[in-house]
């Protein structure tokens, strides 16, 4: 009579190779910034402006002229508690050999919490209005040269372009490898002092890939960025371990990990972000304001432009009596008629400033 023998089954426990592929570290470690938030739930800071951004005349007679000073603080408040309980029966744990709480706990951080403050914070940044943007696709024969121009459009908003970050898609990070290595632009290992092996960088911008899911927008291809005109908060974070749990004697174990926080964009800092955009966004609308209750005449108009899109900005059609028109200023800038002018990720007002 034949034998009938089963072949044996050996049940093994996740290999290490799965778990080292998955990234443990957060993509956005850089935005984050001491809790401000200690004991509360809203933060404030001090916004300062002027009546205007024109340096006037010294008199003999009467001396400076006096500058008109507007302090308000702006309010950032947290709003995203997030968390959640892994439980786990020890006797199921030790017959499905799932080698503990622990390390279920560590693949969630990885899996779940980290990829989902990274979301929450780049997908926040993309949605920002004011941002600056450019319009097009980027590919292996222009991303290098379209990185460098948008390092050029923060730098003239007066944004340090010292350390810079450069968010991308990894189809976008591979485009910008291969000509950067051509030209001689690619750095492994070093960026704004910092040492770390796994660290890239393109001219002294350090480069992070991430799934385009990131930024919650198909058309978004990458986010060039100042980290300090982004603020992610967390103002509690814990991870606490039940061995014993009342009811179940010590045959379950449970892990509890939440995280309050929150990501915001200074309002003075929105154009220390540039958007890549790779389709044709929404139309931005541009107004001419009088920038005086006393002026008289009809604003210029203008029709809706795509956001990275220019203009020339129109000559002045106001009157104010005393005064002289000195140019347009969009709230960050001051530019004279007829210079050229390229549209934020918003709607824009041009106020006129007299002098």
């Amino acid at each position: 009579m034949a034998n009938t023998i089963n072949r044996a089954i050996a049940y093994i426990k996740e290999p290490a190779e799965i778990e080292a592929a998955f990234a443990e570290e957060s993509k956005t470690m850089d935005l984050e910034v001491p809790n401000k938030a200690v004991g509360a739930q809203t933060v404030k800071y001090q916004h300062i402006e002027f009546g205007d951004y024109v340096l006037d005349d010294f008199s003999k007679t009467s001396g400076y002229s006096t500058k008109d000073i507007i302090l308000t603080w702006k309010e950032k408040t947290l709003t995203q508690d997030k968390g959640d309980s892994l439980k786990i029966d020890i006797m199921d744990d030790e017959e499905s050999m799932a080698n503990g709480i622990v390390a279920l706990h560590n693949r969630f951080v990885k899996k779940v919490e980290v990829p989902a403050l990274d979301k929450y914070r780049l997908s926040t940044v993309a949605a920002i209005g004011g941002s600056n943007v450019i319009n097009l696709t980027l590919t292996s024969s222009n991303a290098v040269e379209q990185l460098f121009y948008a390092r050029a459009m923060l730098q003239e908003y007066k944004i340090d372009i010292t350390s810079l970050i450069f968010y991308c898609t990894s189809t976008v990070e591979a485009n910008l490898k291969i000509e950067a290595m051509k030209q001689g632009y690619w750095k492994q290992g070093e960026w704004n002092g910092q040492l770390d092996a796994k660290l890239s960088s393109v001219d002294g911008i350090k480069i992070l890939s991430v799934p385009s899911a990131y930024f919650n927008n198909t058309a978004i291809q990458g986010i060039l960025l100042h980290p300090s005109a982004v603020a992610a908060m967390k103002k509690y974070q814990e991870t606490v371990y039940f061995a014993q749990i009342p009811g179940f004697g010590k045959r379950r174990a449970q892990i509890d990990e939440g995280v309050y926080h929150d990501c915001w964009v200074y309002d003075e800092l929105n154009r220390a972000i540039c958007l890549f955009i790779t389709t044709t966004a929404t139309k931005k609308t541009i107004t001419y304001a009088a920038g005086d209750d006393s002026a008289t005449g009809d604003a210029p108009t203008q029709v809706d432009v795509v956001p990275g899109g220019s203009i020339t900005l129109a000559a002045n059609a106001f009157t104010l009596t005393g005064k002289t028109f000195v140019g347009w200023n969009d709230g960050y800038n001051l530019y004279l008629a007829g210079a050229t002018y390229t549209i934020p990720n918003a709607n824009v007002t041009l106020t006129a400033v007299w002098k």
